[in-house]
């Protein structure tokens, strides 16, 4: 219980980096993959989509949903966080 908020601090680190303007999106996840894991997490994904379709986001977008699944002992955490730049 106390890793499980790992998942949703991951998400949202992702989250202010991407209202602070950074838009690579494969270093962000990466590095919240790794940080995952290091937490003893076994990560399914971290992913950067943009919130209508889900399609792969794109330097110009100004709204994103940042996803994340993984499994913690027997449990499997799914979370998202829904980023809008200028809310």
């Amino acid at each position: 219980r106390l890793v499980a908020p790992t998942l949703y601090a991951q998400l949202s680190q992702i989250a202010e980096l991407l209202l602070d303007g950074a838009r690579n999106y494969k270093s962000m996840r990466l590095e919240a993959l790794a940080a995952l894991e290091e937490a003893g997490f076994l990560p399914d994904y971290v992913a950067i989509r943009h919130p209508g379709t889900l399609k792969k986001s794109h330097a110009d977008d100004d709204s994103w949903v940042v996803l994340g699944a993984a499994t913690l002992g027997r449990a499997r955490l799914i979370d998202n966080v829904l980023v809008r730049a200028g809310d």
